[in-house]
């Protein structure tokens, strides 16, 4: 029987499992009894906190079960089954009992039981009166003692691992559904048991795949805390509980992830929990970074830092005083009147209301700009970014300022402004169109001379684009020259003709790139002139002077008839003069009209009624010069001739010397009936113009004058015309022949100079 609210005989074991052990320990305790002769037998179970009697024999009451209970407090497990025979006679048991315990508990044999957590059990035999046992009967009541032993064990193991299994349903249920990951871990390897569904999501490893695997196998970093997850592992580390730490998992894709776990332990299992703070982690390493360049931007910034103390008026500068307005260090404590004692008197009112506006309202940040005196009493431009600190209620604490001085800024402004301005009048003042376009044809620029000249007066062309401005076929003719520059690089210069509000006006244009304006690329400039009447006034002129070039040609044509007619008239007189002498001199005067008649026959036949082709001339006049005289030599000439272009002043005096040259040839350096050679060199070196003419006659005389000073009218003529041609000329002797020497330097004199002096 029970004695009630002593000893709780709830059992944690299953009904089932319960029955099955007591139907166990029922005849082993029965058997105990009747061996020791007791008049009591019990097996109880020590769960830590309280006793639980499994399966009692016989009558047992309150003092007797206190009494038994202290009696095993002082037996060694380790020892196995303990007798006492008659306790009133064992000293340490008998001092831990009262007189009533006792009476009601003189013998005593019972065995503690052990398992690896602690006491779990006990097993004892009772009496109210001392008994001697034999050492038979205490060899069976060992033996009785390690079957309740065994029992007890075996119960306690099955119970234990019915518990286990229900937690692992209860574990495998929350970790298959939990919203983070989660591992259930074996405690002695670490190895995975099982993972949540959600691991395959983030990670990319099935289930399947990281059972029985090594937790340490998919993680990157394995420190905790100084301890590597392995020996966080060893049994022994169980008992630190619960452990938070960031750990780096390896992906399915070789990617690390970072995780914040929860790393917990119970007897049996290890539970890691963990959740995704990659983002986390990058935006504190972006906040890092960003810290890290800003301390960089403060340690080598040129701002003036100063704080005021909006309350008190104290004003505090930084380091930068001296540097960005001169004043000493002695001054970077001063107040807010002082301050406003150094901005400029046209400044300071603006100032003032400006940061009371701020103040006052609800506006945390202001930019100022205005000059203030530096310590040389200089004014120098100021940018002063203001920051307002408020209270909770909103008034102002602190303010928080950086000064930059922007001077030079300002100047480069100022004289940029100036610049434009200049530009702006030029352009309007120019007497051409002058615009500027982007790539699609959009005005950015246009002067009032260019709205005049393509009819726009009163018109907005900036941000027009020309379709907006102009008819398609204008508008893309406009486009395809301005692409044309944009593609080339360089300045397109054409004449255009354009059909503006019923008129066709034409206009010289100058299309051309402009580059390195910042924030402005593929952008077009132009200039145009409107060159209508000075078209009209060059067709005009072009037609008159093919009207006159007619007229030359004319009189160039009509002289060179009227010269053949006294050149015929004069040969016919010729042939019928019987006086030898005469006759030589009228042949000789024919033949000199000839070569003026030919002279103006090439130049009606050219195209420059200025210049000739004196190598051309040369070899007409030879020819004509060979067929007037018509003598029975047999003259082969050559010719070495480069291509030399005279005008007409100096064309004529030079074919003059030519004709009288190889006239000279022709009556003086054969007999009648020889056959002969005579060649003719022409060339320019500069300016210098170098003529050659060469025989294989006779030679020169012995007595011939080379310098011209005898009566032959030829020679004298070869004299005046070298001097008009600012020339010299030579004759020498040949080996065979004689050679005529000219030369002299091209002139670009205007008009007829046939003056002979």
């Amino acid at each position: 029987m029970m004695i009630e609210n002593e000893i709780n005989t709830d059992s944690p074991f299953s009904e089932t499992d319960l029955t099955e052990l007591r139907d166990h320990l029922e005849p082993i305790l029965k058997m105990a009894s009747d061996i020791s002769d007791g008049t009591t037998s019990l097996v109880y179970i020590h769960d830590g906190s309280d006793i639980k009697i499994l399966e009692s024999y016989g009558d047992f009451n309150k003092p007797m079960i206190s009494a038994a209970r202290k009696i095993s407090g002082i037996m060694d497990p380790e020892n196995g089954l303990s007798i006492i025979q008659n306790i009133r006679e064992h000293q340490q048991a008998a001092s831990l009992l009262s007189d009533l315990e006792i009476d009601k508990i003189q013998f005593y044999a019972g065995a503690l039981f052990r398992n690896k957590t602690g006491i779990i059990g006990a097993f004892c035999v009772c009496d109210s009166k001392p008994h001697e046992l034999t050492e038979v009967q205490k060899q069976q009541l060992r033996v009785m003692a390690e079957g309740v032993k065994t029992q007890l064990m075996f119960g306690k193991q099955k119970e234990m691992l019915n518990e286990s299994s229900r937690k692992l349903k209860i574990s495998a249920a929350l970790i298959k559904n939990s919203a983070d990951l989660t591992f259930l871990l074996e405690p002695e390897l670490g190895k995975i048991i099982d993972v949540s569904n959600r691991v395959e999501k983030e990670l990319g490893y099935s289930p399947d795949l990281l059972r029985g695997k090594p937790f340490t196998d998919i993680v990157m970093e394995d420190e905790l805390d100084g301890e590597t997850i392995d020996q966080w592992f060893l049994t022994e580390n169980h008992n630190k509980g619960r452990y938070s730490t960031t750990v780096h998992f390896i992906d399915y894709q070789n990617r690390k992830k970072t995780y914040k776990c929860d790393f917990s332990a119970d007897k049996n299992h290890w539970y890691v929990t963990a959740r995704d703070i990659s983002d986390k982690k990058e935006a504190e390493h972006g906040v890092d970074e960003l810290k890290e360049k800003l301390q960089k931007i403060v340690s080598v910034a040129t701002d003036l830092i100063y704080e005021l103390d909006w309350k008190s008026g104290d004003l505090s500068w930084g380091d930068e005083l001296t540097d960005v307005l001169g004043y000493p260090h002695t001054e970077k404590f001063v107040d807010y009147d002082w301050w406003l004692d150094k901005i400029h008197p046209d400044d300071l009112e603006r100032v003032i209301q400006d940061v009371a506006h701020t103040v006052e309202g609800q506006s945390q940040k202001v930019k100022l700009v205005y000059r203030i005196r530096a310590f040389d009493e200089s004014y120098k431009y100021v940018m002063n970014r203001v920051y307002v600190d408020r209270n909770e209620d909103g008034t102002p604490e602190t303010i928080i300022g950086a000064i930059v001085d922007i001077s030079e800024l300002v100047k480069i402004k100022e004289e940029s402004y100036r610049n434009k301005q200049l530009l702006e009048e030029l352009a309007d003042n120019a007497w051409s169109a002058t615009w500027v376009r982007d790539e699609n044809g959009m005005f950015l620029f246009a002067n009032d001379k260019f709205k005049s000249l393509l009819g726009l007066t009163g018109k907005k062309v900036v941000t027009k684009s020309v379709y907006d401005l102009f008819d398609d076929d204008i508008a893309s003719q406009f486009k395809a020259n301005d692409q044309k520059a944009l593609e080339s690089g360089e300045p397109v210069v054409f004449e255009e003709k354009l059909k503006l509000n019923g008129n066709v006006r034409c206009y010289k244009t100058n299309i051309f790139p402009i580059k390195g304006v910042a924030g402005l690329d593929n952008i077009v400039g132009g200039v145009s002139v409107d060159i209508t009447e000075e078209k009209e006034s060059q067709e005009l002129v072009q037609r008159s002077l093919e009207e006159k070039n007619i007229l030359l040609a004319e009189i160039h044509h009509r002289v060179k008839n009227n010269l053949a007619v006294v050149s015929g008239i004069l040969h016919l007189q010729a042939f019928n003069e019987t006086d030898e002498n005469i006759q030589q001199k009228l042949y000789s005067s024919t033949g000199r009209i000839q070569t003026m008649a030919t002279i103006h026959e090439l130049l009606y036949k050219s195209s420059s009624f200025k210049n000739l082709r004196l190598d051309k001339n040369v070899e007409q006049l030879i020819t004509n010069i060979c067929n007037t005289y018509n003598q029975s030599i047999n003259l082969d000439v050559s010719y070495d001739m480069e291509p030399v272009e005279l005008n007409i002043n100096d064309a004529i005096p030079c074919s003059l010397i030519v004709n009288e040259v190889v006239t000279n040839v022709l009556k003086h350096a054969y007999n009648s009936g020889d056959s002969g050679l005579l060649n003719v060199s022409l060339i320019q070196e500069g300016k210098t113009v170098t003529l050659k003419i060469r025989d294989d006659g006779k030679g020169l005389p012995d007595d011939f004058d080379k310098t011209g000073n005898g009566k032959s009218l030829g020679m004298e003529l070869i004299q005046t015309l070298t001097k008009q041609l600012k020339g010299t000329y030579s004759y020498s002797s040949l080996d065979r022949g004689a050679e005529f020497k000219l030369v002299f330097n091209k002139s670009d004199r205007k008009g007829v100079g046939s003056n002979l002096k």
